[in-house]
């Protein structure tokens, strides 16, 4: 006899209780990052990216976020074929799903815009303004310098006219990230640095932006900026290789300037 209805059952009770158990002005909203889909199963990555990526989206009618923020590094080898799939496995998704470019999804912006519609994006969710930017991928240009730092500034500014109150960023590139050999030895890959990492946390500071959220690391690596009084968080890999351990996303509440969030992994309940 199935299990399936059983199943149903249990997932339809946690999101009513997912539900309960937020205040009413609460806004819910998932985090992903580094999916590194590959639509030929070739690469490090293999098809792990994808099969992750499907538990996930099997997820989102029981957590019902307002929507979902994709930090970069959607394909592992920057084709297009493999950012098609991920539009076919998220299709039915029941949010908005926000995707921007990392450092691997690398043709041109046209390219980029064709199948995803903008590489710069910004969204009010109540009296909350999401800004996303592909800031440094190679179908930018150059990591699009300083384009993209005056496209953040302008709509901090137009969101607080317009009466937002809360802001948050995301970008591939945490703000902030460990110092180590093998980050040092390639300068702005492993976090924003110079000019950009000045003019995001001056904008941060000025906005009071309550997070920025990233990915890049695959590792976890939160920490906090008292110079812009943000959080620099960088989330976990969707993505992982078949022997590395189990991809993860983050689900995010934030409701009157207090921002909370956990771990989950796809396909395991409870989150």
């Amino acid at each position: 006899m199935s299990s399936r209805p059983a199943q149903w059952r249990f997932l339809l009770a946690l999101g009513a209780i997912l539900l309960l158990a937020l205040p009413a002005q609460a806004l819910l909203f998932v985090h992903l990052s580094d999916t590194h889909l590959s639509a030929s199963g070739a690469g490090t990555f293999g098809t792990r990216g994808q099969e992750t990526l499907r538990e996930f989206a099997a997820m989102l009618p029981v957590l019902k976020p307002a929507f979902v923020v994709v930090t970069g590094d959607i394909a592992d080898a920057g084709d297009e074929a493999s950012w098609q799939l991920f539009r076919a496995i998220m299709k039915d998704a029941p949010c908005p799903v926000y995707p921007v470019a990392g450092n691997h999804d690398w043709p041109p912006v046209a390219t980029w815009q064709s199948v995803f519609g903008s590489h710069h994006l910004a969204v009010d969710h109540g009296d909350c303004t999401l800004i996303a930017i592909s800031d440094n991928s190679g179908c930018a240009g150059e990591r699009n310098w300083p384009e993209w730092g005056d496209y953040l500034e302008e709509q901090l500014k137009q969101a607080q006219a317009r009466g937002q109150k809360q802001f948050l960023i995301a970008m591939h590139h945490p703000l902030l990230a460990m110092s180590s050999p093998g980050f040092d030895s390639m300068p702005g890959w492993a976090a924003l640095g110079g000019e950009q990492a000045r003019r995001v946390i001056n904008l941060c500071a000025q906005y009071r932006v309550k997070a920025l959220l990233a990915g890049h690391l695959h590792p976890i690596y939160d920490s906090y900026c008292s110079a812009g009084g943000v959080l620099s968080l960088a989330g976990p890999a969707l993505g992982t290789s078949p022997t590395g351990p189990p991809g993860q996303f983050r689900l995010f509440s934030l409701e009157e300037g207090a921002l909370g969030w956990t771990e989950a992994v796809p396909g395991k309940w409870p989150v």
